[in-house]
């Protein structure tokens, strides 16, 4: 080998760490836009996925249970207590998921994919539900109507009950 080739040669293989660190820095920045991307239903799917029992801090109340559901922007949660809660993800004011079981789980992905979609079944089924708000008591009744600005709920005495959808924190089928 002469003198040049000796050369390219060295070149080559500079080139060739050379690219192998690129790649190292895109394959770092990919993994920090995903970080800084990653929106909370995706945390949840994951730790659903996982069998993690999470605690679900709403503004009036915890919730213990484990991801069964995750729409677009709502997720359900199957309560230990028994029953499930269809979360408004946007509502919550925090998650604590404990340590993995080392036990995967199945999550649904689909309907209801918001909180009005689900509103308006309960709607065409006629069935009871439970809403919890941002503030007051929950609200209990058979909805009657859902619209992108509120949910109408009769009780069973007759009075009717207005409700923001942007104040319904979580729902829960009676």
């Amino acid at each position: 080998m002469d003198h040049r080739e000796e050369e390219e040669e060295r070149d080559l293989r500079r080139l060739r760490q050379e690219l192998r660190h690129d790649i190292e820095d895109v394959e770092v920045a990919a993994g920090e836009l995903e970080d800084a991307t990653r929106r909370l239903i995706d945390a949840l799917i994951d730790a659903g996925m996982d069998g993690r029992e999470l605690h679900v801090d709403l503004p009036q109340r915890q919730l213990i249970g484990h991801v069964v559901h995750v729409g677009d922007t709502v997720f359900t949660l199957e309560i230990r207590a028994g029953g499930a809660f269809l979360i408004e993800a946007e509502r919550v004011v925090g998650v604590r998921i404990s340590p993995s079981r080392g036990v995967s789980a199945r999550v649904d992905r689909g309907h209801p994919r918001t909180m009005l979609a689900a509103l308006r079944s309960h709607a065409a089924e006629g069935s009871n539900i439970t809403l919890e708000r941002t503030s007051g008591v929950p609200v209990r009744g058979a909805v009657d109507a859902a619209s992108i600005t509120h949910a109408q709920l009769s009780e069973p005495s007759g009075a009717i009950w207005l409700v923001p959808t942007d104040a319904i924190v979580a729902l829960s089928a009676d």
